[in-house]
């Protein structure tokens, strides 16, 4: 696919926000062939929805299909690119952040998932700015000022739903505080050096606030239940007899569970338990009489 044949269309002012459209056959979109030079400079939220054609969505190594009416919301900072799969019309609206009024969380959460098809708020949001791209350069000032201003609205709007999607997401807790998915998806991993809480909020379609908040809730913090469950692994292996083998190195025990540096595991384990771990080892691993 190229982005040659696309046809974009000039920008046009919807108060405060601005609406550019591109169209074209089969082709992928990225941020140089549809949004202005000042967008991508981290002061930009961009809502985009096609008013035809179906699409992949990539942006942060995710690949997410959106068809006509499909809301996406981007952060103009970070590369995204729509792989059309067929002929198309879509239309980006540019929103500053600080017109928005809402917060960093709000606003990551927002951009992080898609696309944004339920609620109450998605499927107005959608038509009513593929109607503005449409009529946009007939509108006086005083009523393209009064219509950005309801789109500023909704899009608060459907930030808060979007917080009660993510919530939901997590599940029921069980009687330890932590949703047992979440719980298990975690102790699966814990080997894993690159685990890590937006990673976990990524597989489980959630802002890294909801995830926090899930933690928060059981008195911790998502680095400090991962530290502990890792500790705890070690200290299970450690201890472990293993009759007619070598004692288990310490170093190589503390890199299966996810603690690359030795320093530091020696002095996290020591904090927990009151033993090195090479102490713990030779206490406990002697195969029983």
């Amino acid at each position: 696919m190229s982005s040659a044949t696309m046809t974009p269309i000039t920008p046009r002012p919807l108060g405060f926000p601005r609406i550019r459209t591109v169209a074209g056959p089969p082709s992928v979109v990225v941020p140089a062939s549809v949004l202005p030079p000042a967008a991508g400079t981290g002061d930009e939220v961009v809502v985009a929805v096609h008013a035809r054609g179906l699409a992949s969505f990539v942006q942060r190594g995710e690949v997410l299909a959106c068809g006509p009416l499909d809301l996406v919301v981007l952060d103009a900072a970070v590369p995204f690119a729509f792989h059309e799969a067929e002929d198309f019309e879509l239309h980006l609206l540019g929103v500053p952040r600080h017109v928005l009024g809402l917060d960093r969380l709000d606003v990551e959460l927002l951009c992080r998932l898609h696309p944004h098809t339920r609620g109450t708020v998605a499927p107005l949001l959608g038509p009513l700015l593929r109607d503005l791209a449409a009529t946009a350069p007939g509108r006086s000032p005083r009523s393209a000022e009064q219509l950005a201003a309801c789109v500023v609205g909704l899009l608060g709007t459907l930030a808060a739903e979007a917080g009660l999607h993510d919530a939901d997401a997590l599940g029921t807790g069980d009687r330890h505080g932590l949703p047992p998915r979440l719980r298990a998806y975690v102790n699966e991993r814990l080997g894993d050096r690159d685990l890590t809480p937006e990673s976990i909020a990524t597989h489980h379609h959630i802002s890294t606030r909801s995830l926090h908040k899930a933690f928060a809730a059981e008195g911790t913090t998502v680095g400090r239940w991962i530290q502990r469950r890792r500790l705890e692994e070690c200290r299970r292996e450690l201890a472990r007899p293993q009759p007619g083998r070598p004692r288990p190195a310490v170093a190589a025990v503390a890199k299966r569970w996810g603690i690359a540096n030795p320093a530091y595991f020696s002095r996290a384990f020591r904090a927990a338990y009151g033993l090195t771990p090479t102490a713990w080892r030779d206490v406990r691993a002697e195969p029983e009489a």
